[in-house]
């Protein structure tokens, strides 16, 4: 699966995309964080849920906050996150 990591958060990785094998949310935010470490995964989760202020998308449609964590992901998908921006 393809994972894609924009707008603020590329401080915080090497790379805007990286290839993952996982089969849920779960096992790729483990991932980001053996990868990234702690601090990336505190600016996309808080209380053991997706902060507001995050947006992810499943190959390209938002993914409700309330579904992330029941979601299975599949090896063709393409996994975006990124925070809000402000705008009006």
């Amino acid at each position: 699966m393809k994972v894609v990591i924009l707008g603020s958060l590329l401080n915080q990785v090497y790379s805007e995309e990286l290839q993952a094998s996982v089969s849920n949310f779960t096992e790729l935010l483990v991932l980001l964080e053996k990868e990234y470490g702690r601090d990336l995964i505190a600016k996309i989760m808080e209380k053991g849920a997706v902060k507001d202020t995050m947006i992810i998308l499943l190959n390209g449609r938002r993914l409700p906050s309330s579904r992330v964590f029941s979601t299975t992901l599949r090896e063709e998908d393409q996994v975006t996150i990124f925070p809000m921006t402000a705008g009006g």
